[in-house]
């Protein structure tokens, strides 16, 4: 099966679509993936892509993957839609010079994160040559935008719900990667094809030389954050709770970059808070595997309850107990994973009185919180599985 895949972001850059793509090829599939150059997410080019003016192909996983010039997200607002735009108008480009590259798909897939407009030249394709397209939605718009404060103008995010709209319309089928999702599409366009497909990590590649062990029963606690900095996972509350309870035998370690970075480290005031800074793909598991307990903190807004960020399901199955700070889709995972504590309150009061309960905690109890994690992971979120249905999909799909 030939499959043209579009996605702004791929590797080096760490995101879901990675494995999925190397699964794919893995399973027979020959990968077309029109992509940018990686700057996420800390807003400059990857050492080894600096010529990222021009349009370049490389083979990575076996696809074959096409790289369109773009402008680099740089940490302020008006550089990230430079970014945006860039990627659309380039590859857009690329589509309509390249078509004879692209006759033989079988299905278009877009890794649908944000900006979801990035659909649009996969629209353009689709189109052209009358193939399927399959959204893997990650991201809702316009709401994601009004919830972590980057448009709050009433007129612009309607202008934005309406391409919203019409990109939902184009898309034979959209896979939803939380399941409140789902409803939320049918809202916007209650014609849509849309159903549940969730996220998940490869464990056989990622975490196999990853062993599941007792939590230590010594302290000082070891709570660990991985992901991106940014404005959505609000981690300003958690440096606010561990600098009140900077004289407990607590650390908090925080793998990642973002353009929140500098004003988290300006904020924390504990000399047991360490940020490290991106660290390798290749390292992340062994850096998971080394917390007590993994934190997940996303803030209020109503895109952002519905959301389930992909780190989620990599906290269980690494198999620790997460401290969630939600009230939304991922606290209710969480909850009925019977996997750890959650605050569903975005106050440091409350956070600060679930840490010290943690510490506190008997580790028999943290054990079993451990083992829950990873069974709900494997009974949930099997990739190999998940991918098989994926690709039933696409036959089904394909001509």
């Amino acid at each position: 099966m030939n499959i043209t895949v579009i996605s702004q972001y791929f590797h080096p850059e760490h995101f879901r679509i990675n494995e999925i793509v190397a699964e794919l090829v893995n399973y027979g599939c020959n990968i077309k993936l029109i992509t940018g150059y990686p700057n996420y997410p800390h807003g400059n080019f990857y050492s080894g892509y600096k010529r990222n003016f021009i349009y370049s192909v490389e083979t990575i996983f076996g696809a074959d993957v096409i790289r369109c010039p773009i402008f680099p997200r740089r940490k302020n607002a008006f550089m990230l839609l430079l970014n945006y735009i860039s990627f659309i108008v380039s590859s857009s480009i690329y589509i309509l010079f390249n078509l004879s590259k692209l006759r033989n798909t079988s299905v278009i897939f877009v890794y649908g994160v944000s900006p979801i407009f990035q659909c649009f030249p996969a629209i353009f394709l689709s189109k052209i040559l009358n193939k399927p397209l399959i959204l893997n939605l990650q991201d809702l718009w316009p709401e994601s935008l009004r919830d972590t404060g980057y448009i709050q103008n009433k007129f612009i995010l309607k202008l934005v719900k309406y391409f919203v709209k019409l990109i939902y319309l184009n898309c034979d089928l959209i896979l939803c990667s939380s399941k409140p999702f789902v409803d939320k599409v049918h809202s916007i366009y209650p014609s849509a094809n849309a159903v549940y497909w969730p996220n998940s990590v490869n464990n056989e590649t990622i975490f196999n030389n990853i062993k599941t062990r007792n939590i230590v029963t010594k302290h000082p606690v070891n709570f660990v954050f991985a992901g991106n900095l940014g404005k959505a996972q609000g981690l300003d509350i958690i440096i606010d709770a561990f600098n009140y309870l900077k004289n407990n035998e607590i650390v908090l370690n925080i793998y990642g970059d973002g353009i929140e970075k500098n004003k988290l480290i300006k904020r924390s005031n504990n000399k047991n808070i360490f940020f490290h800074g991106q660290v390798p793909y290749k390292d992340i598991a062994h850096n998971l595997s080394e917390a007590d307990i993994l934190i997940l903190t996303l803030v209020e807004g109503e895109s952002l309850s519905y959301t389930v960020p992909n780190k989620l399901q990599a906290y269980l199955a690494i198999g620790r107990p997460i401290l969630i700070v939600s009230s939304g889709e991922a606290a209710r995972i969480v909850s009925e994973a019977n996997c750890g504590f959650i605050v569903s309150n975005r106050n440091v009061f409350e956070i600060s009185q679930i840490i010290l309960q943690i510490i506190n905690t008997d580790f028999a109890q943290l054990d079993k919180y451990s083992e829950n994690a990873y069974m709900y992971y494997k009974n949930n979120y099997d990739h190999k599985k998940l991918i098989q249905e994926l690709l039933a999909i696409f036959n089904q799909y394909s001509p």
